[in-house]
């Protein structure tokens, strides 16, 4: 199944995922928090987290708006995505948003995963999406099926 965590900007979409996944052991995916007002990844099954913005010395980035997003740290990031697919029955992108829609950032493996279909139906799949994108987002990645939550604990698994 196809769960959606849609909300505002800045209404705390992360940090609830962050507080949910915190005590389960059976999720992979990537959060994208910020901490000292940095954006970083965080991968939900190791811990591990490094920066999604892109340093100075960065010649390969994604831009959007004022942001400096790390090509290589999306490479990295969508690496770990496509591990946690075929690894767990859980799965969570976060988020899917205006880069995505320019076939950019997590683009690369959420079109691997909306692809395989037969693989599909044997996960859950939870994507963060901005509201006012909600439309956009699932027209352009072929989403037909589908839940929309605004409440991560809608989600009884």
């Amino acid at each position: 199944m196809i769960y959606i965590f849609t909300g505002k900007i800045r209404s705390g979409k992360t940090s609830k995922l962050r507080g949910w996944v915190e005590k389960r052991t059976d999720i992979g995916g990537i959060l994208m928090p910020v901490r000292s007002g940095k954006r970083y990844f965080f991968n939900v099954s190791s811990g591990d987290h490094y920066s999604a913005e892109a340093d100075k010395k960065e010649k390969e980035i994604i831009r959007i708006g004022p942001f400096r997003f790390s090509k290589k740290g999306f490479e990295r990031a969508n690496s770990e995505i496509l591990d946690s697919f075929k690894k767990y029955n859980i799965v969570i992108i976060d988020e899917i948003g205006r880069i995505e829609l320019n076939n950019k950032g997590f683009a690369p493996s959420l079109n691997v995963i909306m692809n395989d279909k037969i693989k599909l139906k044997k996960i859950d799949l939870i994507l963060v999406v901005r509201e006012d994108l909600l439309k956009q987002v699932t027209k352009k990645f072929g989403m037909s099926n589908f839940k929309v939550i605004t409440n991560i604990h809608d989600i009884n698994f």
